[in-house]
């Protein structure tokens, strides 16, 4: 028995795609059409996919089939393909033309457009054939056309914002700011829309380039597109009318099958999670958090713009749902108990659980949720040294569980003093900067239970309680001073141990084996309550010394969230537009992690010093540094060409004049330095007394540098 399926070329895809959101608007009085399922998520995917997409297009290649469901209207729901969809209707979006709204639900600002260099594509590292590129608001110039996966060079980034701002006629747009109409691949030959290939017959091509592209230009010079080989264009259209003729078909699911059909159901929802989490076993996965957030669409639609203004771009709605069905199932229980990630079945669950569903409607909808979220959210971004928003932003999105307790902290206290603000903000920065992600699912649910104790006071003392307590996971902070010393003598050991095969513990533990007074920096004595059994062997409590202050050091010489705290200044001149992109899975930053001493000068060169090679990629050698900045800084240049005469520099890079002195004396001549050369010594000194440095400085911005409280000897 034969069966009809229906398919789809990329023309039918990118019209009911751009037609979706008119389709959703009229959707109860429309029979027919295809839609987006509340549970699909937003458009992810990355560049270098949407580019291997058009490239298998234009081949004529088979790029899989569209899952779809029907209901007894006959109209279809998109349940798998949607990535793919979407990078095929954004191929027939011309950049060279205002888009005045937002388009396949993604913001008009954030809409990447797809470009296709009218050039043969030679030795791609990635089998490409046709060199589709695709350009971004945090990538308008492009990625590499040898290899797609990685970013331009820093020059070339450079120089293509100063392409972009000439053309512009504003020399100080930020690159995020770019009209889409001002993008262009730079890595590239002949760039063209695709939309203007796909919409353009070749015998009229040339003149209409003519027309819309005057005076383009690429890392390669002024575009000629009279240069373009016609056998090229003839491969070119050859695969256009391959990929008219290509179909993508369907296959059609019932609804009511996709219903579970037990208690856990809600069929409210209409589509089944489960299933979603089946197709996507492979690709790009759609998470439980983000699942949850489709239901809670579908239950609750008049949510949906409620959830995402309160995001503020710091947090995303899948995450600021997951805090809200936590606080919302802790207060149904008095707030006895913390409550964990919430997982998909468990939520489900929830939906039908009485009362639940229209408690959680009436926090959000009647703006309860948001004033409670904006009153946290203010306690952090009211820091007096004025931080980086991206440092916010990763605050904030790195401790969902701490920002759980600080919701129920202010909902429970209506008026908080400046002094428990500032403890708030204390705690979120000590949290950020000295804990992973492990160490903070073992300690925030301690700290919520100290706090019920307390009736939910005394938020500063309790964590500090809880640091001292649990100073393996969370090690509390110590007076600079004494940081200071130990560090020293930490240097000293090294220099003098430099030619021994000596390791971190070795050095440690010499260190407290012939300095007795460094053993009362133990966790465990911090407090005057805490009692040291004064018959433990000198050995177990130098192993507690150990185990403390190597926490202590793999912080603040690797944790680079260190390097954006001291260079604050630096960032926020440099970056005042910045803020993680949203809707595309793409960089997170404009700026490069630059080795002060080269890294050049080190890797895969023999007979470098132990310590040079191991130092090398701690924060003491670490800058941020702009991909944009006036002047190129040549991999290559010494710490001595860097900062010599250049106060600018030192203050951008965070580099004091103790330190200063040390990386002067690292000369173009020192670029292999071997464990018997004196330069070693300075190396190791402008490292150790830069990361002394760093330390000092966060540890006042942590405390704002209010009285020490966090004095520990």
């Amino acid at each position: 028995m034969s069966h009809k399926v229906d398919a789809y070329t990329i023309y039918d895809i990118a019209k009911w795609q751009v037609e979706l959101e008119e389709n959703i608007d009229q959707q109860s009085s429309k029979t027919g059409g295809i839609q987006l399922p509340t549970l699909q998520r937003g458009f992810v995917w990355q560049p270098h996919q949407m580019e291997a997409l058009w490239d298998s297009i234009l081949r004529g290649y088979p790029v899989g089939s569209l899952l779809m469901s029907k209901d007894i209207n006959n109209t279809k729901y998109l349940l798998d393909g949607q990535q793919r969809c979407t990078t095929i209707a954004l191929g027939f979006q011309n950049p060279l033309k205002s888009i005045s709204s937002n388009v396949l639900n993604i913001k008009k600002e954030n809409i990447p457009s797809v470009w296709i260099d009218l050039k043969p594509l030679r030795d791609n590292q990635n089998g490409l054939r046709f060199a589709v590129r695709v350009l971004t608001r945090s990538h308008p110039w492009g990625y590499r056309l040898s290899d797609h996966t990685k970013r331009l060079s820093m020059s070339d980034q450079r120089n293509a914002l100063e392409y972009f701002r000439k053309k512009s006629g504003e020399q100080s747009l930020g690159f995020s700011q770019l009209d889409m109409r001002l993008r262009s691949p730079w890595d590239c030959y002949y760039p063209v829309p695709l939309a203007l290939i796909l919409e353009t017959d070749k015998s009229d091509l040339k003149s209409t380039l003519e027309r819309t592209l005057i005076n383009v230009e690429t890392k390669h010079g002024i575009c000629d597109y009279n240069k373009i080989e016609e056998d090229w264009l003839d491969a070119l259209y050859k695969g256009i009318d391959s990929a008219k003729s290509l179909l993508l078909p369907e296959i059609v699911v019932d609804k009511s099958s996709m219903e579970e059909g037990d208690v856990n159901t809600n069929n409210e929802t209409g589509e089944d999670a489960v299933l979603f989490l089946r197709l996507n076993s492979s690709g790009t996965r759609i998470s439980g958090q983000e699942l949850i957030y489709s239901l809670i669409k579908a239950s609750l639609p008049e949510a949906k713009d409620l959830v995402e203004e309160i995001g503020l771009n710091f947090l995303s709605p899948t995450t600021v749902v997951n805090l809200f069905v936590r606080f919302i199932k802790m207060k149904r229980r008095d707030f006895q108990s913390f409550e964990r990630n919430i997982g998909l079945q468990d939520f489900r669950k929830l939906l039908v659980e009485d009362g639940f569903k229209e408690d959680l409607k009436t926090f959000i909808l009647s703006k309860d949720a948001k004033t409670l979220m904006d009153k946290a959210v203010a306690i952090i971004n009211s820091h007096p040294s004025h931080l980086p928003p991206i440092f916010y932003k990763e605050v904030l999105s790195k401790n969902t569980d701490l920002l759980l307790v600080l919701l129920v902290f202010v909902f429970k206290n209506e008026i908080l003093d400046a002094n428990n603000k500032k403890s708030v903000r204390s705690t979120f920065l000590h949290s950020t900067l000295f804990s992973g992600s492990k160490e903070k699912n073992k300690i925030i649910p301690k700290f919520y239970t100290l706090l019920t104790e307390s009736n939910w006071q005394d938020w500063s003392e309790l964590w500090n309680k809880l640091c001292v307590e649990n100073h393996t996971l969370l090690p509390p902070l110590l007076d600079p001073k004494v940081f200071s010393e130990f560090l020293s003598l930490v240097s000293k050991k090294y220099l003098e141990g430099r030619n021994q095969n000596l390791f971190w513990e070795d050095w440690l533990k010499n260190i407290f084996r012939e300095n007795d007074s460094f053993l009362d920096t133990l966790p465990i004595c911090l407090k005057s309550n805490v009692y040291i059994d004064k018959q433990l062997l000198k050995e177990q409590q130098i192993e507690k010394a150990v185990q403390y202050w190597r926490s202590i050091f793999h912080f603040v010489f690797w944790n680079k969230q260190l390097l954006i705290l001291v260079q604050r200044d630096y960032l926020n001149n440099q970056f005042g537009e910045f803020m993680a992109f949203e809707g595309l899975e793409d960089t997170n930053k404009p700026w490069d992690w630059d080795h002060i001493y080269p890294n050049s000068w080190v890797h895969n060169k023999k007979d470098i010093s132990i310590l040079v090679r191991w130092l090398l990629n701690s924060n003491g050698n670490f800058r941020a540094l702009s991909f944009n900045e006036n002047r190129s800084q040549s991999n290559n240049q010494s710490p001595e060409m860097r900062f010599r005469d250049n106060v600018q520099a030192q203050n951008n890079s965070f580099v004091c004049k103790n330190d200063l002195a040390h990386w002067l004396e690292l000369t173009n001549s020192d670029s292999r330095l071997k464990e018997e050369d004196s330069k070693v010594n300075d190396f190791v000194n402008a490292v150790l007394i830069r990361i002394d440095n760093i330390y000092k400085d966060s540890y006042e911005v942590i405390f704002e540098k209010s009285e020490l409280y966090y004095i520990y000897y």
